[in-house]
Formats: structure tokens, C-alpha cells, sequence
């Protein structure tokens, strides 16, 4: 990204009391604001459910290694109904996309991550992985005409998950 990108940080309160996971694929995130008390069995929930299902799929697929094809399938198909709807996702956006399948989505797109997680098919960065959020910046950054909208922690970690995806975009 170049340096004379224009970049307009807006800082937004996750309410109190309450934390954002976001669940990344490929630069693609679903969030999910959860109460923060439950973060912790949240977490440890996610992390089971994803070698569970590893564990459920080892039967019909024979192989990690055809299993994980299966899940990024799974999760390439829900990252395209994303990305064609909107540039940007919120649960309120996902929640109009998907309507009644919003939350079996949600849960599919997380565990389908834990899973990629645990099986080294995907690594925990700026494209995939997981992101908690209690203080967030949303923000457009427009670049060589070019528009991304993205979350960070800061400034300095926008710009990097900005670079990141503009060299996805563009490969």
C-alpha cells in the first residue's frame, strides 16, 4: 500500500462487557460479539468442536488431508456469498445474507477455521485465524482507487492488514 493512502480511522466501543471474536478466512472476517465472561468456554468450545469434527469427517473423507479439502471447499463457498454481497461484514450484514442460516453459518465458518487451524492448513495472521476485539477501528482506506474497509487494534495493525490484502486481491 502506498504511503499516500487516505486513511480515515473511526474508533468504535465494543459495549461493555462485551468482546468481538472474528473469525478470519482468507482476509474475509465473521464477526461475533459474545458476552466477555463466556469468552473462555466460547473459546474452548470452538477449539472442540473443531477437532470433533475432524474426528466426525475422518470416517467419510479417509484423511486429514481430504477432510481440510473439504472444509476450505466449505469455507470458499461461504467467503464467496460474502464477498459478492458486500465489501464489508458485520453480524448485521451476515444476518441479512444468510437470514435463517445466519447462525448455523456463523458456527460452521468458526469451527471450519479451528479445524484448518489445527490441521496446519491455515495459520493464525492477518488473513486467518482469530481476532478478539474489545476497542476497534473501522476504517476506508482508498489506495490507487481502491477501497478497503477493515478492523484493527491500532493504526500501525490496519496498515498491515491492509497491505496483506491488497497483495491478496491483487495475486
Amino acid at each position: 500500500m502506498s504511503s499516500s493512502a487516505n486513511i480515515v480511522p473511526t474508533v468504535v466501543k465494543v459495549a461493555k462487557g462485551r468482546v468481538e471474536v472474528v473469525g478470519y478466512y482468507e482476509a474475509v472476517a465473521v464477526p461475533l460479539n459474545i458476552d466477555k465472561r463466556h469468552y473462555t468456554t466460547f473459546s474452548k468450545e470452538i477449539k472442540d468442536a473443531g477437532r470433533q469434527q475432524i474426528e466426525d469427517l475422518m470416517g467419510e473423507f479417509g484423511s486429514k488431508e481430504k477432510v481440510a479439502d473439504f472444509l476450505t471447499e466449505q469455507l470458499n463457498m461461504l467467503k464467496s456469498s460474502i464477498t459478492t454481497y458486500s465489501k464489508y461484514s458485520s453480524q448485521e450484514i451476515l444476518q441479512k445474507l444468510w437470514g435463517k442460516d445466519y447462525m448455523e453459518k456463523t458456527i460452521s465458518w468458526f469451527n471450519n477455521i479451528s479445524s484448518l487451524l489445527y490441521l496446519k492448513r491455515i495459520k493464525n495472521d492477518e488473513y486467518n485465524g482469530w481476532q478478539i476485539i474489545e476497542e476497534k477501528i473501522i476504517t476506508n482506506v482508498k489506495d490507487a482507487g481502491n477501497e478497503f474497509i477493515g478492523r484493527a487494534k491500532n493504526v500501525e495493525e490496519l496498515l498491515k492488514m491492509m497491505k496483506k490484502m491488497k497483495a491478496t486481491m491483487t495475486a
